[in-house]
């Protein structure tokens, strides 16, 4: 029962847990089909979920009834030729430039042919605009990472306009975004600015809810994090808090910062925010100057309407038959995503201090397996993946279980708590998804370990791994090589004898 929603659950008398009478005819079914989608005893196995796809039960996200499904299930294909198109020719260009070493530079092109002027206008707009995002997230991604890992809202902007290049005092450089690039003084400085404002309005504008189903940015791809300044203060502050209902009050800081999380996220998401970028006058004003001095498709265009600030409101929307006289407010009403999050159980659950330690663990051991972009969530209220990576990519899923069982590993080392019995026994755990460079990475992290936390000749967890695939060459002899095995002879297996893969009685 765990594995369904708790939205989806409630408690019977005796305290277990049932499925509500309302979710009961979207229980999923076990099901096995052929090739015509036919039953079949011997057929593929998998999953009927009658009516809307309500949750996914690989990761437990659970989705609105409201809304298409082709949103929740989409691919890459999903927005039609036009993306298909883009990214077949934007791989033809990274396999020319980045592993083609037999054409010459002047050869390295690709040439599309249509017979419709009116497609090749739109697979051109659309092909421009995936590269004037890309390049804008990837100067936002490096800002970002130059800046040793954090930046203030106030120095977003000029820290994309400088990854971008725009700083150099390069005539060439100034003509990729200004209309004259020749001019000096005060007024290249205004244009500057002009250009800055811009950057800053589109970080904003990129990072907002629903936007870009089949092009995540990068805080959905969990390489950006967003903060807020001062919040452990001000959870921490019970003056703060004295007007607040009663539930607030009770409530710990991590209770109080989690649903300002949620709720600081929402507003964010939804653009309701007091900033300049999103300033209705001063965006009016960023139009005409930027129409005036700056290049497409760096400015905004005649064309563009730009999006100000929305309000939140703790109500449902009004009703109105001309939508833009609401299209500005964003609710949060107790029937909106943000008000069923408040009213789940799992959002008031306080949680202990082995938990946040257990967080902190886990997001250091994914920084080491994955680098800085690698982002670990340990998640002890989810049973399906109570640990979870937060960058996609190669071996996504073998790489999170890994990840849970290194980290309670070396947490039974460092903690008195730990239930843990410090041992693991992985049996060739690198699957045929897994890069080598991964798998090795990995077992050198836990080499790494093993030094950090030795004491003389004794190391406080052990790690037995079998495996067929070479590890890093220090790990290829004494003491860490300890035996070869053979397959097909119990003598040369690893417990001198073959296990059966169920237990009795279950």
């Amino acid at each position: 029962m765990r594995a369904y929603p708790e939205t989806w659950l409630e408690q019977k008398v005796d305290g277990d847990l049932k499925l509500k009478s309302t979710y009961k005819k979207r229980q999923p079914v076990h099901v096995r089909v052929n090739t015509e989608g036919y039953h079949t005893a011997d057929g593929t196995p998998g999953w009927f979920i009658p009516g809307s796809f309500g949750f996914c039960l690989r990761c437990g996200v659970v989705h609105p009834f409201a809304g298409k499904e082709s949103l929740r299930l989409t691919g890459l294909s999903g927005e039609g030729r036009s993306s298909a198109t883009t990214m077949l020719t934007l791989s033809a260009l990274r396999y020319l430039y980045e592993e083609d070493d037999q054409l010459q530079e002047v050869a390295k092109k690709v040439l599309g042919f249509t017979d419709n002027r009116q497609d090749a206008a739109l697979q051109v707009g659309h092909f421009n605009d995936f590269l004037q995002v890309m390049l804008q997230r990837a100067a936002l991604l490096a800002a970002v990472q130059k800046a040793g890992g954090s930046l203030t809202e106030s120095e977003v902007s000029d820290a994309v306009f400088r990854s971008l290049g725009f700083d150099r005092d390069d005539p060439g450089v100034r003509a990729e975004y200004m209309q004259e690039p020749d001019i000096k003084g005060n007024a290249r400085r205004q244009v500057q600015d002009i250009m800055r404002a811009i950057l800053g309005y589109r970080v904003y504008f990129d990072l907002r809810r629903g936007w870009r189903f089949n092009n995540p940015n990068l805080e959905q791809l969990g390489l950006v994090h967003i903060e807020y300044q001062d919040l452990d203060d001000l959870v921490g502050d019970a003056s703060e808090w004295s007007d607040a209902p009663l539930a607030l009050q009770a409530a710990s800081p991590v209770v109080r910062k989690r649903l300002l999380v949620k709720l600081f996220d929402a507003m964010r998401q939804g653009l309701c925010l007091a900033s300049r970028y999103l300033d209705r006058t001063e965006l009016d004003k960023l139009k005409t100057s930027s129409f005036a001095n700056l290049r497409e498709p760096w400015g905004l265009t005649e064309d563009e309407n730009p999006v100000a600030a929305n309000w939140f409101i703790t109500t449902g929307k009004p009703r109105d038959e001309d939508r833009r006289n609401v299209e500005y407010l964003v609710s949060g009403s107790s029937r909106s995503k943000l008000g069923k999050e408040f009213k789940r159980p799992s959002t008031w659950r306080e949680t202990s201090s082995r938990s946040e330690t257990l967080k902190a663990l886990t997001k250091q051991v994914a920084n080491k397996m994955l680098g800085a972009d690698g982002f670990g969530v340990f998640n002890p209220e989810s049973d399906l993946r109570p640990f979870e990576l937060g960058v996609g990519g190669e071996a996504y899923q073998v790489l999170e279980v890994l990840l849970g069982d290194i980290t309670t590993l070396l947490d039974s080392a460092v903690s008195e708590l730990s239930l843990h019995p410090g041992l693991i026994v992985h049996d060739c755990p690198r699957e045929a998804d897994m890069s080598e460079r991964l798998y090795r990475d990995y077992l050198s992290l836990v080499r790494e370990a093993e030094g950090q936390l030795q004491q003389g000749n004794s190391v406080p967890f052990q790690y037995i791994v079998t495996t067929t695939s070479p590890p890093p060459a220090s790990l290829c002899q004494a003491p860490y090589l300890v035996l070869e095995l053979k397959p097909g002879d119990e003598q040369d297996s690893l417990f001198k004898k073959r296990l059966d893969n169920r237990l009795p009685g279950f």
